[in-house]
C-alpha cells in the first residue's frame, strides 16, 4: 500500500490581460506568462487567445519609448484578488534644450540642424522640431571656429557650451623682413600646411598669412644670420615686430679690419672679383665674401711686424703667406 497518487488539485486565479487597454505606442508592454515562462509583447490590437487570461504570477512589465517617462509602476503582478499595481502611463519628456535659442542662427554662425530619425542635415530657416538630436557650428569665411563643432542634446540639457566664431588673424606680407639675397625666406602656410621659397618679387605686396604661418631665415652660403630666425604670425601680428628684432645676413669676416688701413699702411682689398687698391680707412664694404683677401703695404718702409696678408674664411679672418 502506498497511500494516494497524485497531488491535490487547487483551484489557480487567472487575470484577464485586456484590462491593459493603453499598452500601445508610447507605452510598451511584455507579459511574462508563468505557466510557458515565455515573455511575449502585448498589444491590446493583437490579442492571442492564449493572453485573454494569463495564470495567477504572471507579470507584466511597462517600459515607454524614447522620449517619455514612466508615470506609476514599472510592473504588475496578478495575485490572488487579480493585478496588483493599476496601468502606468507615459509623459513626454519636455525638451531639455533651449531650442529658442537657434531658431534664429546667431551671427555669424552658419547653423545645420540634426533630427535622430534622419541622416540628413537641413538648412536652418524653420523653428525646431520635436525630435532635434544636435546642431552643427560652422564659421563664414574670415572666422575660425573655437570650441566643439556640435552640441548635442541629452535628457537633461545640450552637453556642451555655445562654441564662437572668432575672426581669423592675418599677418601682412609686405611687413616681412625683405627676402632678398644673402636673406634667404621659407615660409610654413599654416592653412595649406605646405612650406615654400619666398622672394620680394614672389610675394605681392597685399598677400595676407594666416595666424599660425611661420617664416624662417637662413643666409647664402659665406654669410651668419643675426637677429630672429623665425617669425610667426600671431594675434599681435608678426613676433619679430614686437620684438624689433629683424633678421639681416652679415659677412663672416668683420669689416673693421678696413679702419686698420691708415698710416703708415694702405691696403690691396680683393673681393674674389675684382682688386681694390690702394684703399685708406675710409673705404669700407658692408659685405665681406668668403674667399675675399686684404695686403696690408708699408709706405715707409718701417720694419714690418706681424702679418700682411689676411684671407676671409668660415672661420673669419685668417692670416696667409703673401705672394712672394
Amino acid at each position: 500500500m502506498n497511500g494516494w497518487q497524485g497531488n491535490i488539485p487547487r483551484c489557480v486565479n487567472y487575470c484577464r490581460v485586456k484590462g491593459f487597454h493603453n499598452c500601445e505606442a508610447p507605452l510598451k508592454c511584455k507579459i511574462l506568462d508563468s505557466n510557458t515562462g515565455i515573455l511575449r509583447d502585448y498589444s491590446p490590437h493583437f490579442v492571442n487567445h492564449w493572453l485573454y487570461k494569463i495564470r495567477e504570477e504572471s507579470v507584466v512589465e511597462f517600459s515607454c519609448e524614447s522620449g517619455y517617462e514612466l508615470i506609476g509602476m514599472n510592473r504588475s503582478t496578478c495575485g490572488t484578488y487579480g493585478w496588483d499595481n493599476a496601468e502606468p502611463s507615459c509623459r513626454k519628456i519636455p525638451n531639455p534644450c533651449d531650442a529658442s535659442l537657434f531658431n534664429k542662427c546667431p551671427y555669424p554662425f552658419n547653423c545645420k540642424k540634426h533630427y535622430s530619425k534622419s541622416t540628413s542635415f537641413w538648412s536652418f530657416n524653420w523653428n525646431f522640431k520635436p525630435k532635434l538630436e544636435q546642431i552643427e557650428f560652422s564659421c563664414p569665411e574670415g572666422y575660425v571656429l573655437k570650441g566643439d563643432k556640435f552640441l548635442t542634446c541629452t535628457r537633461t540639457r545640450f552637453d556642451n557650451v555655445i562654441p564662437q566664431c572668432v575672426e581669423k588673424v592675418t599677418c601682412k606680407a609686405d611687413l616681412i623682413p625683405k627676402c632678398e639675397n644673402p636673406l634667404k625666406c621659407t615660409l610654413h602656410h599654416s592653412s595649406l600646411n605646405s612650406d615654400q621659397q619666398i622672394t620680394n618679387r614672389s610675394r605681392p605686396k597685399y598677400q595676407m598669412y594666416p595666424e599660425g604661418s611661420e617664416v624662417t631665415f637662413s643666409c647664402s652660403n659665406g654669410y651668419k644670420l643675426q637677429g630672429e630666425n623665425r617669425t610667426i604670425c600671431g594675434t599681435n601680428g608678426w613676433s619679430h615686430e614686437k620684438r624689433m628684432s629683424l633678421p639681416k645676413c652679415s659677412s663672416l669676416c668683420a669689416n673693421e679690419i678696413f679702419e686698420e688701413c691708415k698710416h703708415p699702411y694702405i691696403c690691396n682689398y680683393h673681393n674674389t672679383k675684382r682688386w681694390i687698391r690702394n684703399i685708406q680707412k675710409t673705404y669700407m664694404e658692408s659685405i665681406v665674401p668668403v674667399g675675399s683677401v686684404i695686403d696690408f703695404i708699408n709706405t715707409n718702409f718701417y720694419k714690418e711686424q706681424g702679418f700682411t696678408r689676411f684671407q676671409c674664411t668660415v672661420n673669419g679672418w685668417v692670416h696667409v703667406p703673401a705672394y712672394g
